[in-house]
C-alpha cells in the first residue's frame, strides 16, 4: 500500500457481476490478467481475495460504455503479523516482566498506557473495513474489578475465546486500524478488587486482533471482521504474548 509502484504479480482478483445480480466471474491473475465485461454494467473487485499476505481491498467498478480495454490496479497493504505493544505504568515508565512492574494494592484505580505501533509499510486491521481491530484484556477477576480503556467496546473475537480460564474474565475494547510506522496509545484504566490473594497471578495479558475480510464460503455474502462462518479467524493470527506487569 505504501510502495507506490511495485508491482504484485503473485496475488488474485475475484471478480462479482453486480447488476441485480450477484454472479461469481471466478479469479483472474494480477499478474496482468484480463475480465471480459459488459458495457456499464457493475462489478465488485476483490484484489487479494484469500491472500494470506495482504488485506484485501474490495472497490466497486462500472465498466466503459464501449468496447475499450480499461486497466484497473488495486492497493494492498501486506498484513503486520506482529505489531509492537509497550505499556507505560502510571507514572510514565514502560513495565518488564521482573523489572519494572505496576505497583497496585488493595481498591486501586490506575490508569496505564497500552501503546501499539504497526511496521513500516505494513497494516494492522484491513484499511477498506468500516470497522476497528480489538484489543482485549485477559484478567484474574479474583485481583481486578475492571479493566477497561477509553475507546470504548467491541465484540469478543471467537480466536480470543481460547484464552478463556475458570477465574478469569476477557474485556474487548475498540483498537483504530494502523499502517505504515502509525502507532497509538490507549489508556486503560485497572481498578483492584477490596481483597487481593497475593499468591495467584496479577499480570493481565493482552490480545490483539485485526478487523480483515472475507467471503462466507456458503453463500458468498461478505464477511467483515474478526472471524469466518465456520469462527476461523480472519486476517493475522491472535498477537498473543503481550502483558501489563503488575506487582
Amino acid at each position: 500500500m505504501f510502495v507506490k509502484g511495485t508491482a504484485i504479480t503473485s496475488e488474485w482478483t475475484r471478480v462479482f457481476k453486480s447488476n441485480g445480480e450477484q454472479r461469481d466471474l471466478g479469479y483472474t491473475s494480477t499478474d496482468s490478467g484480463t475480465q471480459s465485461t459488459v458495457p456499464n454494467a457493475m462489478y465488485r473487485l476483490m484484489y487479494g481475495e484469500n491472500s494470506t499476505t495482504y488485506y484485501t481491498q474490495v472497490v466497486d467498478y462500472t465498466a466503459p460504455c464501449q468496447d475499450a480495454t480499461d486497466n484497473k490496479n488495486g492497493i494492498l497493504c501486506t498484513i503486520d503479523t506482529n505489531p509492537t505493544v509497550t505499556v507505560f505504568d502510571s507514572n510514565g515508565a514502560v513495565t518488564k516482566i521482573n523489572s519494572s512492574v505496576q505497583d497496585l494494592t488493595t481498591s486501586d484505580e490506575v490508569t496505564v498506557k497500552v501503546r501499539v505501533k504497526v511496521g513500516a509499510d505494513e497494516c494492522f486491521g484491513n484499511p477498506s473495513a468500516t470497522g476497528d481491530n480489538a484489543m482485549c484484556f485477559l484478567y484474574n477477576n479474583s485481583v481486578y474489578t475492571s479493566i477497561a480503556t477509553d475507546t470504548g467496546s467491541a465484540n469478543l473475537p471467537y480466536a480470543v475465546t481460547a484464552y478463556s480460564a475458570a477465574g478469569y474474565n476477557i474485556n474487548c475494547y475498540n483498537l483504530a486500524k494502523l499502517a505504515d510506522n502509525a502507532e497509538v496509545d490507549l489508556f486503560t484504566t485497572i481498578k483492584v478488587s477490596t481483597t487481593i490473594e497475593p499468591t495467584i497471578a496479577h499480570n493481565i495479558s493482552i490480545y490483539l486482533d485485526d478487523i480483515a475480510f472475507d467471503l462466507n464460503a456458503d453463500d458468498l455474502s461478505e464477511i467483515w471482521g474478526f472471524h469466518d462462518e465456520s469462527n476461523n479467524a480472519l486476517g493475522s493470527a491472535i498477537v498473543a504474548g503481550d502483558m501489563i506487569y503488575v506487582s
